[in-house]
């Protein structure tokens, strides 16, 4: 971490490939108790799926208001376009279905006109 630190990410949070000397974005998701550092490549609880929202929002209006992707969307063709799990993006999108900003159905997920 800033070439200071060294951090561990765990195979369970790898989203996409790694290899040795690849440079990410990273979070501090735990510093433990004998110093070692817990990293994610996503932001941290509510943070990330707020920043997914964002994300999503902000592609469906370029789209003009229309994605292909919905919850039964493959884990691929959700990192393709978003670079984030499926979980994530589930949750992301229930979020904003609740707030009724979109609508989901069997093609994708639709903007909902404000």
């Amino acid at each position: 971490m800033n070439g200071q630190h060294w951090g561990m990410i765990f195979p369970s949070d790898v989203i996409g490939k790694l290899f040795v000397g690849k440079k990410l974005k990273g979070f501090i998701k735990q510093i433990r108790e004998d110093g070692k550092i817990d990293l994610s490549l996503q932001k941290i609880g509510v943070a990330k799926m707020d920043d997914l929202s964002e994300k999503i929002l902000s592609l469906l209006e370029k789209k003009g208001g229309f994605l292909p992707l919905s919850d039964k969307s493959t884990p691929e063709a959700i990192f393709a376009a978003f670079k984030t799990s499926k979980g994530t993006f589930k949750k992301s999108i229930g979020g904003l279905y609740k707030q009724g900003k979109i609508r989901i159905e069997k093609d994708g997920i639709y903007l909902n006109a404000e």
